[in-house]
């Protein structure tokens, strides 16, 4: 089987591309191996481009090292995608630490490692792997994003609409220079292979597809498109004109007989600086969109963060609830006044006050001479002068 392979990707609404492509064949003991991957870089204009592209490299050269030795099983290529990603999240995050201007920079990372109709995918953040199985009529996601949107909604903690209208619906809990420690998913789990099916597709692609083509017209788009090249641009044109914001990437590794039946018109080309339309009203009829992996336990990280976040959502609402009845409240008494005496064996005194009896608004009250305790020698009572 030789796949065919579409490799694209454009600024979108950026004025920089801070995205990186790998599509690369690599020797190994086991024959010719295809590595495909898509990263997103993020932390600024330079900053994200550097990330990028340095992950990329880091990555793209422990792959080639790990598998020039050998002949690698599927155990093996599991630890040596896990560490090449590994080893891409220390070069990126040490070269944060290193030069101040860069600090805060990283990158998602989502690659698939292919042999004859078989494929691991690994995956960091919020970049995605999808298949297509023309037979079902089928595309599935083969990977979990790494936000706060998606834990949100796999706790069942908000709906999918109600996360996707909060502002901190693509922060990142997970990705590639951020943190000191990164855990990466290698699918499927916990083993085996993905297999793509004859006349199937295998999608990889960044946040700035998604972001302007939902999973419902996405596929609807793979299963209509004639040919693999004219499935690259009319998801990139598709995406943009949808209104992603974005830089836009993907790769698509074909079978030999992927073919739809072509009915769409292509979108019309991109223009720069074009202004972002307004979102298009869904179909109600589209190809079956699911998700092939299971819901895993929540991230000790993304945990922490969708916790903090709730939190800080309560206090706001609170501090705004108990702000309001404040001010509709009567205003308190005022509480008896104490007098703490100066020997602190005596117990302190209470002063009552008649407010009955208290004089109008804009009037002194009249001065009240301080009590001495019953008793106690005026030597020690601090109301009365010393001898």
């Amino acid at each position: 089987m030789h796949p065919k392979v579409v490799s694209v990707t454009h600024q979108g609404r950026r004025r920089v591309n801070q995205d990186t492509v790998i599509n690369s064949l690599i020797d190994s003991g086991i024959g010719p191996l295809h590595l495909v991957a898509v990263l997103d870089g993020m932390g600024g204009m330079r900053a994200g481009d550097r990330a990028s592209q340095l992950a990329s490299q880091i990555f793209l050269a422990t792959m080639k090292s790990g598998l020039a030795t050998g002949a690698p099983d599927e155990t093996f290529l599991r630890k040596l995608l896990a560490s090449a990603v590994e080893k891409a999240h220390r070069a990126v995050y040490q070269e944060g630490l290193d030069e101040p201007e860069k600090r805060g920079m990283g990158t998602t990372l989502v690659a698939a490692l292919a042999k004859d109709g078989q494929f691991l995918v690994v995956n960091v953040g919020d970049s995605r792997a999808y298949l297509w199985d023309p037979e079902p009529g089928r595309l599935s996601r083969l990977t979990r994003d790494h936000s706060l949107r998606e834990e949100a909604v796999r706790l069942g903690k908000l709906t999918d609409e109600e996360a996707s209208r909060s502002p901190f619906a693509h922060a990142l809990t997970r990705a590639v220079g951020s943190g000191a420690e990164l855990e990466a998913d290698v699918f499927p789990e916990p083993s085996g292979w993905h297999q793509l099916p004859p006349g199937g597709a295998l999608l990889l692609c960044s946040d700035g597809l998604t972001g302007g083509l939902a999973d419902g017209p996405l596929a609807e788009i793979v299963a209509d498109c004639p040919d693999s090249a004219t499935l690259g641009q009319f998801l990139l044109r598709a995406a943009y004109h949808g209104g992603s914001t974005d830089n836009i990437s993907l790769i698509i590794l074909a079978d030999e007989d992927y073919h739809g039946p072509g009915k769409q018109p292509l979108p019309p080309p991109i223009e720069p600086d074009q202004p972002r339309p307004a979102p298009a009203a869904v179909p109600p009829t589209l190809p079956e969109v699911r998700s092939s992996i299971a819901p895993q336990p929540n991230r000790q990280l993304g945990t922490m963060l969708l916790i903090l976040l709730l939190a800080a959502i309560a206090a706001v609402l609170l501090i705004h609830r108990f702000t309001n009845r404040a001010s509709f409240a009567p205003p308190a008494s005022t509480p008896p006044p104490v007098v703490t005496p100066a020997n602190p064996d005596l117990p302190a005194i209470e002063v009552e006050i008649d407010t009955e009896q208290a004089p109008p608004t804009g009037e002194a009250a009249p001065l009240m001479p301080t009590p001495s305790p019953e008793g106690l020698p005026p030597a020690e009572n601090p109301s009365t002068p010393a001898p």
